[in-house]
């Protein structure tokens, strides 16, 4: 059984690029394990692929569909890095299905947000 932690991260974009290619450096000394990474854009998932830091991630770990990520069994962690109107809703609907959440800031855009995150999670 593999003790790696299982992480998605959700956003191909400047801020997610980077994470992935943390993530794949965690990956290869064994402390986590990058299961997926979501965007809705083909185009930003498909630059990952041609990156020399991230060709190494593979076509079968990327998906724009994000409830992939959400009943994957094999991922207890989610890093969200996507546009800040989008932090909210994202976060929510992870921490209800039961994902531990890492969010890049602002959390969210309204403070009455970030409280409900953080009595959900």
């Amino acid at each position: 059984m593999d003790e790696r932690v299982g992480v998605a991260v959700i956003g191909a974009g400047y801020w997610g690029t980077k994470l992935v290619t943390e993530y794949l450096a965690a990956e290869e000394k064994g402390k986590v394990r990058l299961v997926k990474v979501c965007d809705r854009s083909i185009s930003a998932l498909g630059a990952l692929l041609i990156r020399k830091e991230t060709v190494s991630l593979g076509q079968e770990r990327l998906t724009q569909d994000i409830s992939e990520v959400l009943h994957d069994p094999e991922i207890s962690a989610v890093h969200i890095a996507t546009p800040n109107p989008t932090h909210f809703e994202i976060a929510r609907i992870a921490l209800e299905a039961g994902k531990n959440v890492l969010l890049e800031k602002p959390m969210t855009l309204k403070s009455r947000e970030s409280y409900e995150l953080l009595d959900l999670a």
